[in-house]
């Protein structure tokens, strides 16, 4: 049987440097997902009262559409063949593949 980590054109980086390159994607990965709930923990500690700005109707429904819309739009565009595409290219040929 033919193991698919270790096969395949991967731009001559050996397994230790394939390690590192996992762990740095990890630590950004996570860092970015803590920043977010940083973020969101400080806004709800402050009962929603801090922002960069106000929005007034009509535009805030508008707002508020468009943000929840976001998650289920970009994670569908994410799971496409383009989107597959978009996420290969985030990592050194041969590391990223799905």
């Amino acid at each position: 049987m033919v193991d698919r980590v270790s096969t395949g054109s991967r731009q001559g980086l050996s397994r230790q440097q394939e390690s590192l390159v996992a762990v740095f994607y990890g630590a950004c990965c996570h860092g970015c997902f803590v920043a977010g709930v940083g973020a969101m923990m400080i806004m709800m500690f402050f009962g929603m009262s801090r922002s960069f700005g106000v929005l007034h109707a009509p535009w805030s429904y508008l707002a508020n559409a468009l943000l929840l819309a976001q998650f289920p739009l970009l994670h569908s565009m994410l799971l496409s063949r383009r989107g597959r595409a978009v996420l290969s290219r985030l990592a050194p040929h041969g590391l990223g593949g799905v």
